[in-house]
């Protein structure tokens, strides 16, 4: 079975965690950033430009001065859709960003 992603909407994704990161700070400022990549979303962007993109759209949100810092994983477990609770059931993920910021 082929994986297919779109690296336009993966970037956009990551323009979108950085802001709602953002949002969960409540006017704090972020004093560092961590970013979870999937391995296969490194495939889908490749070791060039377009990995260069996703950091740039995610600094543009929290500041090109905060410190940065990241790594590839092998995929991703979570519940789907936002479910918690007794509905709570993880499933496997693929082509994931995961980002975490830290507020001053």
């Amino acid at each position: 079975r082929l994986m297919l992603g779109d690296a336009d909407k993966a970037i956009r994704a990551a323009r979108e965690a950085a802001e709602g990161a953002l949002d969960q700070l409540k006017g704090k400022k972020p004093a560092a950033i961590f970013i979870f990549d999937c391995m296969a979303r490194c495939k889908l962007l490749g070791q060039g430009i377009r990995t260069q993109e996703e950091i740039v759209a995610i600094q543009e949100v929290l500041g090109k001065d905060v410190p940065l810092i990241g790594f590839y994983t092998y995929g991703e477990l979570a519940p789907l859709a936002g479910e918690i609770g007794p509905k709570c059931h993880s499933v496997f993920h693929n082509e994931t960003m995961t980002l975490m910021v830290l507020g001053e």
